[in-house]
């Protein structure tokens, strides 16, 4: 018997909410070795773009700048919830340096969430072409009569 499908991914609308939900996520970049590396950066989400900020002298910023391809990846599990509450957002596309005053403001007032009061970097943006979301949310109730979450 086939298995059965159904969908666990976000509407625009739910996407639009959980990433103006959050400031932290964490950014993928390529290594010249063919290798990735990781950073967590801060963000805002403005426009129907993610801007993060890239801390200057950073494996990330060094990446970027010889590889523009990023997946940023935005997720919730809060302390104690269960496997349901698990949600996601990969964003996946090349980074564009920004130079804009009001998202440099922004993202100003985000802390970074690796080290505290540090503001130094130039911003990227990503939009959203290409995600990749779920809410685990919407398997717990795939065999009940609850109306879409």
């Amino acid at each position: 018997m086939p298995r059965e499908h159904f969908d666990i991914n976000m509407t625009d609308e739910e996407l639009h909410t959980f990433l103006g939900s959050f400031h932290r996520l964490v950014l993928a970049t390529n290594d010249r070795d063919g290798g990735t590396w990781g950073d967590g950066v801060a963000y805002s989400f403005l426009a129907d773009r993610v801007y993060f900020r890239v801390p200057e002298k950073t494996r990330s910023l060094a990446n970027l700048r010889s590889d523009d391809r990023v997946c940023c990846v935005v997720e919730s599990h809060p302390k104690g919830s269960s496997y349901y509450a698990i949600r996601a957002a990969l964003l996946h596309g090349r980074a564009r340096e920004e130079h804009d005053p009001d998202v440099e403001a922004a993202l100003a007032a985000i802390p970074d969430p690796t080290q505290s009061n540090r503001f130094d970097g130039p911003t990227f943006s990503i939009g959203l072409e290409d995600v990749v979301s779920f809410v685990f949310a919407k398997i717990a109730y795939r065999y009940s009569d609850r109306p879409e979450l």
